[in-house]
């Protein structure tokens, strides 16, 4: 998903599509699944991205991210855990759900 919400729509073999992002960029674009989640690469002219989505045992989302780039000077690697609303614990540990009056909490 581009960040304008629009979808990246690929074969589900992993052959790349040409796709083209909200700012105008255009990439090859590559999905597979692999045990335990979805692997997604974004080829460009001078950049590639790798998104690895992995479904954790207790319920979170990790997503780790290698940019590579030869303005880089080395990759660019980082990953981010998503706790579903309804698992994040409140002050006290116990679990809740999303609340209007509440904001959400980052595990």
């Amino acid at each position: 998903m581009d960040r304008d919400g629009s979808l990246v729509d690929s074969p589900a073999d992993g052959s790349p599509v040409g796709w083209t992002g909200s700012d105008g960029a255009t990439w090859r674009v590559s999905q597979r699944l692999v045990p335990g989640g979805l692997v997604q690469t974004f080829t460009g002219k001078d950049a590639e991205r790798e998104n690895t989505v992995r479904f954790l045992a207790d319920g979170r989302l990790r997503l780790e991210v290698v940019v590579r780039s030869a303005r880089l000077p080395a990759a660019l690697t980082y990953a981010l855990a998503y706790a579903p609303a309804l698992l994040a614990p409140d002050a006290a540990g116990a679990a809740r759900g999303p609340s209007a009056d509440r904001p959400a909490t980052a595990p």
